[in-house]
């Protein structure tokens, strides 16, 4: 068995475990838009995916100019709009990773994108407190989707649910699949 570096993170298997009878939220962060999808999860997956019966994105507009402004926008439009009207019983937070060998994720890390968007998860998380959901499971992207591009996840949500997101929810969607064994990394089922 793979020891884990972090023990706050959850694997893929930990967070089916979880989930099983649960109406469970899950959020893909970002300052320029944080998607989510809402699915509820019966006692057992079937042998088809299970849709989300609701989602969105939470995008600032050109009024949100500084980092602080979209974060708070976004921090309370989830708190306020997604969190207390939906009421999930749990929350599937992909957490920001750092990938070594992309340029992408070197950059952003030299920018402070990184840690701006482990400050978001942190206001996304504290919302969920306040709105009473379960303990929230963080989940990384390499841990649901391993290195998948988004043209990858679109296809694989294609053909488990005949649908198709914007590019924030995408991911959120993507998650809740990879949690019933619709999206992974070798094939697509």
């Amino acid at each position: 068995m793979k020891r884990k570096l972090d023990p706050t993170l959850s694997t893929l298997a930990e967070v089916r475990r979880v989930v099983a009878k649960e109406e469970v939220i899950f959020v893909d962060p970002g300052t320029g838009g944080t998607g989510w999808a809402i699915f509820h999860f019966p006692e057992r997956c079937k042998d088809a995916a299970l849709a989300p019966h609701s989602w969105g994105v939470i995008k600032p507009t050109s009024r949100h100019k500084t980092w602080r402004a979209r974060f708070e926008y976004i921090a309370t439009t989830f708190s306020n709009d997604v969190l207390f009207n939906a009421g999930p019983e749990r929350m599937v937070l992909e957490w920001p990773e750092f990938w070594s060998r992309s340029r992408k994720s070197r950059a952003a890390a030299r920018r402070g994108d990184l840690v701006k968007l482990a400050a978001l998860c942190g206001a996304l998380e504290l919302a969920a407190i306040q709105a009473s959901c379960e303990s929230s499971l963080l989940l990384t992207p390499r841990a649901w989707k391993g290195s998948l591009s988004k043209p990858a996840v679109d296809l694989r949500i294609r053909h488990a649910i005949h649908r198709k997101y914007s590019d924030h929810v995408s991911d959120a969607v993507g998650m809740g699949l990879a949690v019933q064994g619709f999206v992974d990394t070798g094939r697509v089922r």
